[in-house]
């Protein structure tokens, strides 16, 4: 199996936090309502922190795994954020 660079599961860890605020983002500017909003940025959260779990997990035994590892704690700090400003 292909190993990523750290500098790679960096910048996917950072994609993942963009793409889940970008479609979050864009749900609830079609939403009027709010309520599809709310679902998005619950279903999606849940999908972007599986992912971090999944990054976090490919960082281990590395020389660069607290690099990657705090670049996965500032997205998912990130991410829980926008979820909860979506939620309020």
């Amino acid at each position: 199996m292909i190993q990523p660079t750290p500098w790679r599961m960096t910048s996917l860890a950072f994609g993942v936090w963009a793409l889940n605020f970008l479609l979050v983002y864009a749900v609830a500017l079609v939403d009027e309502s709010g309520v599809l909003a709310k679902w998005a940025a619950v279903g999606l959260g849940l999908v972007s922190i599986a992912a971090f779990f999944f990054i976090w997990r490919w960082a281990a035994g590395r020389d660069e795994a607290r690099m990657v590892r705090l670049a996965v704690a500032i997205a998912a700090a990130a991410t829980l954020f926008n979820s909860l400003i979506i939620l309020a």
